[in-house]
């Protein structure tokens, strides 16, 4: 039985997209900081060695303000940071940076998801 992605909990999207994503060469892992709490839930490696960190949510909801604020941090450090609601939305991350031509346009969609998130949670977007 397939799960509506408004059923799936965060750790069913976080699951899959890390499936697909070592499918498709890259390594994965979880991302813990025991000095920095609410880092984003998962550092990515693709093939040819950039880094990426996704933070997982259910459909719905929100990045916390300590959450946007370490995303704000890492994003103004230079670093790509993504928030996924679905699995298709971290797949979509996954294959951008696998597909040079494709990168800056969903990379462009994912900023402006990112700034919005930023955005609700009471912090300025990365410029």
């Amino acid at each position: 039985m397939k799960l509506k992605d408004s059923e799936l909990r965060e750790v069913d999207i976080e699951r899959a997209v890390c499936l697909y994503a070592r499918t498709q060469g890259y390594l994965t892992y979880k991302f813990t900081s025991p000095a920095r709490r609410s880092v984003p839930d998962r550092l990515f490696i693709t093939p040819d060695g950039l880094t990426l960190f996704i933070e997982f949510k259910r459909p719905g909801n929100q990045l916390t303000k300590q959450q946007a604020a370490e995303c704000h941090r890492l994003a103004e450090q230079g670093c790509n940071v993504y928030v996924c609601h679905t699995i298709e939305q971290g797949r979509r991350v996954v294959d951008a940076f696998l597909d040079p031509e494709h990168i800056i346009e969903e990379l462009k969609s994912a900023g402006q998801e990112l700034s919005a998130h930023l955005s609700r949670a009471g912090h300025s977007p990365p410029h």
